[in-house]
This record gives structure tokens, C-alpha cells and sequence, in this order.
């Protein structure tokens, strides 16, 4: 389930509205805070629970996104740190995997065809939601601020997303992915950083020396 995380993630918005907005107006307010924010980063808890197995899968890591805009594809990385090392690096055109412990990195030139439709929109920020899902909100049971679930408009990869957002803000602090296979992922996010600048390119991936290039 490659990321989603990859999933992901693309996480948290940072709209300042002055009010509270009535539920059905939650998608958009998180959709307009996307639209205004070029790029996150967030530290994340992953729990899989894997249905053919009735196995939990736990994992942690960090994630960095910086939103598609006009002709210019989504740029992310995944960095699972525990309880194995795995780095997702996509600068939008090339997808790289390296996995440290094997000393190999698979090269993928057609990144976009390989992650599902529904996963490219939150790489992209959660900017146009509104064009690939059933948005639907109400406020959370226990606690405050909402649960928006995100139903995709075609079959894919995902039965449904739903996302945890608190104001004033209305930052993602969590999401749990519902696969069509029957497995459960939940996300757990922290220290989000908005608007980063960085003074070497986190989204093009550097081969370390020795290790092998691969390309399925």
C-alpha cells in the first residue's frame, strides 16, 4: 500500500478562518487551506491492521510534501524509521526506493502510474478533493473539531479516508485509510512544519556510494 502514507499525508492545512465553518463547509475550508500552502513536513505513527491475517503492523517515520501546481507534479518522501529504514523519494517524474539495509535503491521513471489517483490528489496537497471524492463531515464524537470522511467518486484503491481535523487552524492530526483489500491504516501526525525552505532539494534522491541501482 504504497503510501498511504503516501498518504498521506498530505496532512495538515493551515487556514485561519475566523469562525468555526457549519460541517458541510468543512471540505472546502480544508481544501482552500491546501491551496494556500506550498509545502509540510510531519513526523507520523503508522498502525496496519492486515484483515487476511489478523495482524497490527506498526511503523514510524517522516514525511515531506510540496503541492503540484499548474504543470508541475506533487514532489514527496517517505522515510519509514522504525521499525525498518525505507525511503520513498518522488520528485513528481522518478520514484526512487532505497532500502539502506540492502544497499539497493529501485528507479522508477513513471512515478505517477504508480501510486493510485486517489493518492497523487493528497500529494498534492488535498488542493482539489473536491474532484476525486464524496467529501462528508460532522463533529467528532469525543473531543473537538471534526471528522471529514473522503469517499473516491471511482473505484480504487481505497473504500474511504477519514480525516481528523481540528481548528482554529484545521490541521489533519490524524487519518485512517480503509483499503479495498480490507486492511485498516491509521496515522498519527506531529511536529507539522508548513512552508520549509530547504537549501538542497529533499525531493531528488543522491545514490550513496555502493550502493546498487536498480531498475525493474
Amino acid at each position: 500500500m504504497l503510501l498511504l502514507a503516501v498518504l498521506l499525508f498530505s496532512l495538515s492545512a493551515w487556514a485561519e478562518p475566523e469562525t468555526i465553518p457549519a460541517e458541510e463547509d468543512v471540505a472546502q475550508q480544508v481544501q482552500a487551506a491546501y491551496q494556500k500552502t506550498e509545502n509540510f513536513t510531519a513526523n507520523f505513527s503508522q498502525k496496519t491492521k492486515v484483515a487476511m491475517m489478523d495482524k497490527l503492523v506498526e511503523k514510524e517515520g517522516q514525511m515531506i510534501f510540496a503541492r503540484s501546481s499548474g504543470t508541475e507534479p506533487g514532489r514527496w518522501v517517505v522515510e519509514y524509521k522504525k521499525p525498518e529504514a525505507k525511503k520513498y523519494t518522488s520528485n513528481g517524474t522518478t520514484l526512487w526506493i532505497y532500502r539502506p539495509q540492502d544497499k539497493e535503491v529501485e528507479i522508477y521513471d513513471n512515478a505517477a502510474d504508480l501510486v493510485a489517483k486517489e493518492a497523487l490528489v493528497f500529494l498534492g496537497g488535498l488542493a482539489h478533493l473536491d474532484s476525486e471524492f464524496e467529501t462528508s463531515s460532522r463533529k467528532k464524537m469525543q473531543g473537538e473539531g471534526y471528522q471529514l470522511t473522503l469517499r473516491p467518486l471511482k473505484k480504487g484503491a481505497f473504500q474511504k479516508i477519514i480525516l481528523s481535523v481540528k481548528g482554529p487552524r484545521y490541521l489533519v492530526t490524524e487519518a485512517v485509510v480503509y483499503a479495498e483489500g480490507g486492511n485498516m491504516t491509521r496515522y498519527f501526525f506531529s511536529d507539522i512544519k508548513t512552508n520549509v525552505k530547504w537549501k538542497q532539494d529533499p525531493f531528488l534522491f543522491k545514490v550513496p556510494q555502493g550502493v546498487k541501482e536498480l531498475h525493474p
